[in-house]
């Protein structure tokens, strides 16, 4: 599968959807058909992620990024349809896809081989990377809360293929000056309650990003939100939160 063949898939796809919808065979109500095209477009990226491991790197991460997104593409449009019952903040639910990609790089992964002092050391690209240079390893799935009264507010810095977010800053104990948190990966729900004393600065970026910061909805693709509380920068106690996923579901409550 050529990458001109991608395009057209998108296009044909999407065509076909909008034919259907003319003909009667789907009937989107008064939801617009603008909200094919992410789902859309997920499905083509998905692809052409399978289309390389079958091809070229043999990746792990290129196996379950193609999974996932073209498994969540297609099922987000079936929501849209109305066809099946799955909406963006339902992806969570697709983490066995981990397990089908791990089962399935297994049987396909062309290891290379090695020789050091006699030894035969085997490298995949799961965790190797272009260089050659062995990768930090990556949490696959996780899923954090921190809602418990008076928990304490630490730097941190988590990478996570897949992970799950939530901060209640409304119960815990900020230190003197700026604790920065830094969260990454392929795909990420990340959900922060707030106060009115809490000073905050949280930057969304993501190619795929849906917020809801104070009840004010935004979707978009390559996007990147800010939020800051007022009086941030004058506050003794803050906490700066950047996000980067390649797909982010997003929300600040205040409570």
């Amino acid at each position: 599968m050529k990458r001109p063949f991608l395009t057209v898939l998108f296009f044909v796809g999407l065509g076909a959807v909008l034919l259907g919808m003319n003909l009667g065979f789907f009937d989107l109500g008064e939801t617009s058909w603008t909200k094919l095209i992410i789902p859309a477009l997920l499905i083509v990226m998905g692809a052409s992620s399978l289309d390389s491991y079958t091809k070229k790197d043999r990746a792990g991460m290129t196996l379950l990024w193609g999974l996932f997104t073209f498994t969540f593409g297609s099922l987000v449009i079936l929501g849209v349809l109305d066809l099946f019952e799955f909406t963006y903040g339902d992806w969570l639910k697709l983490w066995p896809i981990l397990l089908v990609a791990i089962g399935l790089h297994q049987l396909f992964k062309k290891p290379a081989k090695k020789k050091d002092k006699g030894k035969t050391i085997i490298y995949t690209n799961w965790d190797k990377d272009d260089d050659n240079h062995v990768k930090k390893k990556r949490r696959p799935v996780e899923s954090l809360q921190f809602k418990e009264q008076g928990w304490e507010v630490v730097p941190m810095n988590r990478v996570v293929n897949i992970g799950s977010f939530f901060f209640d800053f409304s119960k815990a104990n900020i230190p003197l000056g700026e604790t920065p948190i830094h969260l990454s990966g392929n795909v990420g729900d990340v959900k922060i309650l707030v106060d009115e004393d809490v000073a905050i600065k949280v930057t969304f970026k993501s190619n795929v990003l849906s917020t809801d910061i104070l009840d004010k909805k935004e979707n978009g693709l390559r996007s990147e939100v800010e939020y800051e509380t007022q009086g941030y920068e004058e506050a003794e106690r803050r906490v700066k939160i950047f996000v980067d996923y390649h797909v982010l579901d997003a929300k600040i409550k205040r409570v």
